[in-house]
């Protein structure tokens, strides 16, 4: 076992017998890591240390490293109180450093459609049952593919009109951003429609806010107005946020119905998603940057400086260029497609909670804008858009340029 070692080379010291507690509780997040010469790089522990504070007091009161060395396999408050009750044994401190590098991927498959099925696919949401929704955009549709593969339209009778009811007569003018809430029921951006629409889970279409008149007008939803409204996320709490592309703004539509403005100071939001912490994320698209907004309406540049580029690794120096469609997954992570057809941007990038930016799909300035499947140094994308990720790590994307949905394999 580590645990066995009774000190680090080098040390002048053995580990204390009896495992003490020391957590500092103003550390929301710390990855430990033990020197090389004993881990070889091995993450001991990656853990929320304010969570956890009361629980390591308990566990390792009285321990002995025998004992915290059986429980370390089920319990990782008392790795961590070991490695830091380690150091302070042997006189040095325990060694801080960023989470473990960003997810990777191997390789794409097209798993659905082409561009002969699916007429311009860009909004992507995936229910808790494996279920995915795309918004066709060709066709004013929302789709519906089951975990089985099997594929059906969910809502939109083809052609672009306004018209609430079941979902084989209703009518959508060019549907955008999706979101599924706990319910399953879905959110649509629908975008000249100037409206926030509703499906059930049985496919019955309701508006949620919008008159169908262009503004920025807050108030009760039946009376608000949008402008081009293009993404939608839902928290929680059933709150629903807009990113109102042509007014530069992110609204809030409430669960009791009221639209507020959340946001300004935007040029072109495309798409946003809510954080595991409730904040929501934004793809400021001709800002060339990813901005959040904390619950009290603040707002702070995530990434990107304002000039467009590409240039990955630490936050503070990386670039992006037209971020499109973004999402965040349960550990934080915040994935986002580029693309732009002047620079010949396709990509898929992801922001870690560690503040590391990677390219984990695509390429800046591919030779054609042609979508390539197989390994993923070699693949290549076609106007990238909505994301959406599996439990399994696998990473769902629609590409309208190919018109089909496509998979990023880990």
């Amino acid at each position: 076992s580590l645990f066995a070692l009774a000190k680090m080379p080098g040390a002048s010291s053995p580990v204390p017998p009896s495992v003490t507690a020391d957590v500092d509780t103003a550390t929301t997040a710390v990855t430990c890591y033990v020197k090389d010469e004993i881990t070889k790089g091995k993450v001991l522990a990656d853990i929320d240390m304010a969570g956890y504070a009361a629980d390591v007091a308990a566990l390792t009161a009285g321990m002995t490293q025998a004992q915290a060395s059986a429980a370390a396999g089920s319990s990782v408050p008392v790795v961590a109180a070991f490695v830091r009750a380690y150091f302070a044994g042997v006189g040095s401190a325990p060694q801080v450093f960023p989470p473990p590098p960003p997810p990777k991927f191997t390789f794409i498959n097209t798993v659905a459609g082409t561009a002969a099925h699916f007429s311009l696919p860009v909004g992507l949401a995936r229910d808790a049952g494996g279920s995915l929704y795309i918004a066709e955009q060709g066709t004013s549709q929302i789709w519906k593919i089951l975990p089985s593969g099997a594929l059906s339209v969910l809502a939109g009778a083809g052609g672009t009109g306004f018209a609430d009811g079941a979902g084989p007569t209703a009518l959508f003018n060019q549907p955008q951003g999706l979101a599924v809430d706990a319910s399953q029921n879905v959110y649509v951006a629908d975008r000249f429609n100037q409206r926030i629409r509703k499906i059930s889970p049985a496919g019955v279409v309701t508006t949620l806010a919008g008159n169908g008149a262009t503004g920025a007008g807050d108030g009760p939803a039946a009376g608000a107005t949008f402008w081009n409204p293009f993404g939608v996320a839902v928290d929680a709490a059933g709150n629903v946020y807009v990113a109102d592309r042509s007014n530069n703004l992110i609204r809030k539509v409430t669960a009791a119905g009221m639209v507020t403005t959340l946001a300004s100071g935007f040029q072109y939001p495309e798409s946003l998603a809510v954080d595991p912490a409730g904040n929501v994320i934004v793809a400021d698209r001709a800002n060339h940057r990813l901005k959040k907004i904390t619950p009290d309406g603040t707002v702070s540049t995530l990434l990107g400086n304002g000039t467009p580029g590409h240039v990955d690794g630490p936050v503070a120096s990386a670039r992006i260029d037209s971020p499109y469609n973004v999402m965040v997954d349960p550990a934080g992570n915040v994935y986002f497609t580029c693309r732009n057809p002047s620079s010949g941007m396709n990509t898929v990038r992801v922001l870690t909670p560690g503040g590391l930016v990677a390219t984990v799909a695509g390429a800046p300035a591919p030779a054609t804008g042609a979508s390539v499947d197989g390994p993923i140094a070699t693949a290549r994308l076609s106007q990238p858009w909505g994301l959406a990720l599996a439990p399994d790590g696998r990473l769902f994307m629609t590409e309208m340029g190919s018109g089909s949905l496509r998979v990023l394999v880990p």
